[in-house]
């Protein structure tokens, strides 16, 4: 089998990395020989894409990722690990963007630094966190998996819900966590049609429910990680959210798991903001900067969470092109010149269109002549 050399943030295994929670990682094995190898990282729910060699990692707490190395024909294999530990960090999402990302030199674009600050969490190890009002047929166990430790797993009769308590979340957010959906037998029995997870949203006490989303049942299997934008009419200074299955037929049947959840608002209270390079910037220490970019680039910002001393960072990239000549309306209406058409005629049929102007789709007919003359004898 290959050997691999397996890196987190370019540090190499066996020495591990500390990071804050929900901050980006850059994993990557480097299989010796080189050739082609089938690659296959996990847990999957906090990676971008786990069949490649090096994915993004998204840690909500400290463990190892476990990677195997394959070649096409699967006769060798090799398998390493990284260990990631996470010290912490209330940023659920941290995003940089660019209004325009092609300028014609000269222009400008509004960068957009997002930022949604937790204001509940809980990693479901070991018992419950106090994000929940109420949570019924459910309880903290790996039964049905988890993506580490333990989950949220529901095998009780019905109702089967979790209902978090009432938050402000006026400013707008994110909700964030990982399920899974029973594929399989006892004790993670596979749901049938109709047995389907709702997130719901109640601005009244739970008087009414709207839905934000269904999540089938068949499609599930693993634990997959969800990102979820709070609706403009959920955006209210209190309102509880409800993760509810439809149906099951009670307890050892249809069962699923929440796990790793977290809501984040808008908020930039306590980070700083540094963006570069800053000569092409209105303000490079503000949250949204107008860019002036003159060449072709990256721009860079990084903030500082004052209270936990977490760094964040990301980027955004603008093609800059030469400025373009620009002709109006008016000089194109003008600058257009016709084909000269050429006129003939043609003895006895009067005039006609020489053939290259013709502008009808349908083949010409052939062209008559005059009969011959005859005398009578």
């Amino acid at each position: 089998p290959p050997t691999l050399v397996t890196t987190a943030n370019g540090v190499p295994s066996p020495l591990s990395i500390s990071i804050c929670a929900h901050e980006q990682v850059q994993l990557n094995v480097v299989p010796d020989p080189p050739g082609t190898y089938l690659y296959n990282w996990w847990p999957d729910p906090q990676l971008n894409d786990g069949s490649l060699p090096d994915p993004i990692a998204t840690p909500t707490q400290s463990g190892y990722f476990y990677v195997s190395v394959s070649t096409l024909n699967g006769c060798a294999v090799a398998v390493d690990s990284v260990y990631i530990q996470v010290i912490g960090g209330d940023v659920l999402v941290y995003a940089a963007e660019t209004q325009q990302d092609g300028l014609c030199l000269g222009d400008s674009s509004q960068l957009t630094l997002t930022v949604h600050q937790i204001i509940a969490q809980d990693t479901l190890d070991g018992s419950l966190g106090s994000m929940w009002s109420n949570v019924q047929s459910g309880v903290v166990s790996n039964a049905c998996g988890s993506v580490y430790g333990d989950a949220l797993y529901f095998d009780g009769p019905n109702p089967r819900q979790a209902t978090t308590n009432a938050l402000d979340v006026s400013a707008g957010g994110t909700i964030s966590f990982a399920i899974h959906i029973g594929a399989g037998a006892p004790p993670c029995d596979d749901a049938d049609p109709g047995e389907d997870v709702v997130l719901e949203y109640s601005t009244n006490g739970g008087g009414t429910w709207t839905n934000i989303a269904t999540y089938w049942e068949y499609l599930y299997p693993n634990f997959t990680t969800i990102n979820v934008a709070i609706p403009p009419a959920a955006q209210t200074p209190n309102t509880l959210f409800r993760w509810r299955q439809l149906n099951s037929s009670g307890p050892g049947n249809d069962n699923w798991a929440l796990d790793n959840v977290a809501i984040g608002v808008a908020d930039p209270t306590g980070l700083d903001f540094t963006w570069t390079p800053a000569a092409t910037l209105s303000d490079a220490t503000v949250q949204n900067p107008m860019a002036y970019p003159t060449t072709t680039g990256w721009y860079y910002v990084t903030s500082v969470d004052n209270q936990t001393q977490c760094t964040y960072q990301d980027s955004v990239y603008i093609a800059v092109d030469a400025p373009r000549t620009r002709r109006s309306a008016m000089w194109r209406a003008f600058s257009w010149r016709p084909r000269p058409v050429r006129v003939r005629t043609i003895h006895g049929f009067g005039p006609q269109e020489h053939p290259s102007a013709r502008t009808s789709s349908k083949t010409p007919s052939p062209r008559r002549r005059r009969p011959p003359l005859t005398t009578s004898p």
